[in-house]
């Protein structure tokens, strides 16, 4: 019980500051680095300042419920979530849920 209480907080916050140190640090630079140099934080905050290039695949919601319709079956367990954004596109993000439709009462 005390390694629950002690211990996984104690481990947190020292995942969390390493975390913390690393994205917030500039790396040593590296002539033969394709990507951008810097802080990584900053870089994924501003990345056209950076001179970073946006490989981002936009897709409609419309078409990810098409393929979910199509292939997912219902109750399936899925480690994705699919997020509308606010231009209407999606993104996956990594969570545990279960797939249902809409009428199905399992």
């Amino acid at each position: 019980m005390i390694f629950r209480w002690v211990f996984i907080p104690w481990l947190q916050r020292e995942l969390d500051s390493y975390q913390d140190r690393i994205n917030h640090t500039a790396k040593r630079r590296d002539r033969n680095k394709v990507l951008p140099h810097g802080v990584p934080e900053l870089i994924y905050r501003s990345a056209e300042d950076f001179g970073a290039l946006d490989f981002k695949i936009k897709v409609e919601k419309a078409a990810v419920d098409h393929v979910r319709a199509m292939y997912i079956k219902p109750g399936h367990l899925l480690r994705t979530r699919i997020v509308l954004n606010n231009d209407n596109s999606t993104e996956l993000r990594s969570l545990r849920f279960v797939v249902s439709r809409k009428g199905d009462s399992s």
